[in-house]
C-alpha cells in the first residue's frame, strides 16, 4: 500500500477508455500517453501535514484536509503536468500520483 508522506495527496488516476467513442480500439501507448496528461483522479490518501498551516485550518475540531472541502473518495482536479506517476497496480493497470496539496484545484461534484 502506498502511503503519502509530508503535504502530499495520493490520487488514483483516472482510466481511460481503450476504445475511441466512434469505435476504434487505441494502441496502448496511445492511452498511456493520453493517461500521463490527464489531470483529474480519486484522492485515495492524505499525507499528514497537507494543508496544515494553511488559512482557514485553524479549527482543532477537524482534519486540516476536511476543512479545505477535500475528502479520501473525492474526484479531484490537480495541475496538469505537476504530478509524479509512483506505480502501477499489476492486477488492474490503476496509476496513483503523488500531487502536493498546492496543486489540488478543486472537488468534482456529481450534479
Amino acid at each position: 500500500m502506498l502511503k503519502p508522506l509530508g503535504t502530499m495527496v495520493l490520487i488514483k488516476a483516472k482510466k481511460l477508455e481503450k476504445v475511441s467513442a466512434g469505435g476504434i480500439i487505441l494502441h496502448e501507448d496511445t492511452v498511456e500517453k493520453e493517461q500521463a496528461g490527464e489531470q483529474t483522479g480519486e484522492v485515495v490518501a492524505i499525507g499528514p501535514c497537507a494543508y496544515v498551516g494553511w488559512k482557514g485550518c485553524e479549527s482543532p475540531d477537524s482534519t486540516p484536509h476536511s476543512q479545505w472541502g477535500i475528502e479520501i473518495g473525492d474526484i479531484v482536479e490537480h495541475r496538469r503536468y505537476n504530478a509524479m506517476n509512483s506505480t502501477t497496480n499489476e492486477e488492474d493497470g490503476d496509476i496513483y500520483r503523488y500531487i502536493p496539496d498546492i496543486d489540488i484545484l478543486g472537488v468534482i461534484e456529481d450534479e
